[in-house]
């Protein structure tokens, strides 16, 4: 799966569109949000241009840490939380 992004791929450089990122898949304890807004704040733009935390991260970097959107969930989870609903109907 992918998803529409704006990639830092290099330090001092303008962001890059892209419609093909990668979508990571969630591992335990972890789950998939779908975003449907995401900010930009100053310290967004202070990684893009002075290059502050790229050296843990790495490049390509997607940036905006503020978003908003609905959970989604891998088919092993969906059908794990179907049977854990199940489970707590009453007989």
């Amino acid at each position: 799966m992918t998803q529409k992004a704006f990639l830092l791929k290099e330090a001092r450089t303008p962001l890059v569109p892209a419609d093909d990122h990668p979508i990571a898949r969630p591992t335990f304890h972890q789950i998939k949000i779908k975003v449907t807004v995401a900010g930009l704040y100053g310290h967004d733009q202070n990684i893009r241009d002075l290059g502050i935390f790229l050296s843990k991260t790495g490049v390509p970097a997607v940036l905006a840490n503020l978003s908003t959107g609905m959970p989604r969930y891998s088919s092993l989870e969906a059908a794990a939380s179907q049977v854990d609903a199940q489970r707590r109907l009453p007989s």
